[in-house]
């Protein structure tokens, strides 16, 4: 069973030892998967923890995860957002993989996309995988 208020409160106090006291977040579990727990985070200020292009989100996500399965045995997959960065992130590649086949369907000239983490890639293949007039690779 989880203790949600119990790892909200664990989080908000490593946030605040990060250096980030006014954190709010939300704890809950994926509807679509619960094996996984979601951690929303928002706070003032998340160039740091957000990074280049997300580059610092994994991190985040690894170190808490970690944290949380040492403190709680916390055994489902955790995955953390910041200032619904991944969500964005997350609809911007979905809108870009429609534009782009759209118009590789209409050019018939391949694109190249620009530089993406393995899970961005996947994404964009999963996503234009329905599309029998479309052929991904990466």
């Amino acid at each position: 069973m989880i203790d949600f208020p119990a790892i909200e409160n664990f989080v908000k106090e490593f946030m605040a030892k990060m250096g980030w006291p006014d954190v709010s977040l939300s704890v809950k579990l994926d509807p679509e998967m619960p094996t996984v727990l979601d951690i929303s985070l928002s706070v003032y200020d998340a160039n740091y923890l957000i990074g280049e292009r997300g580059k610092n989100l994994p991190n985040l996500q690894h170190l808490i995860a970690s944290m949380l399965y040492k403190k709680f045995g916390l055994t489902e997959r955790v995955r953390v957002d910041v200032n619904s960065y991944r969500k964005e992130r997350m609809n911007w590649l979905k809108e870009l993989a429609h534009v782009t086949a759209q118009k590789v369907s209409q050019t018939k000239q391949s694109q190249v996309l620009p530089p993406m983490s393995a899970y961005e890639r996947r994404l964009i293949h999963v996503e234009l995988a329905s599309r029998p007039d479309i052929k991904t690779e990466s």
